[in-house]
């Protein structure tokens, strides 16, 4: 199978704005997060930081919906 594109030579990474992280008082989900994100740099993954915001507006929409 021949690829319709040459691979990238950085992955890059959609991750939350720091702003916009929500762990709920979960400490350790939180340190859990910030290795997955140590060990991807250490990769050599790009990590850009997106507002998520409109994410968590619709979460709202659907999980806290008026039924």
């Amino acid at each position: 199978v021949q690829p319709l594109a040459a691979r990238p030579p950085v992955l890059t990474i959609g991750i939350p704005a720091k702003a916009d992280l929500k762990f709920f008082g979960d400490a350790s989900m939180q340190a859990g997060f910030e290795a997955a994100l140590a060990s991807l740099e250490t990769l050599g993954a790009r990590l850009v930081e997106i507002p998520f915001g409109d994410f968590y507006a619709t979460a709202d929409l659907l999980y806290e919906g008026a039924w």
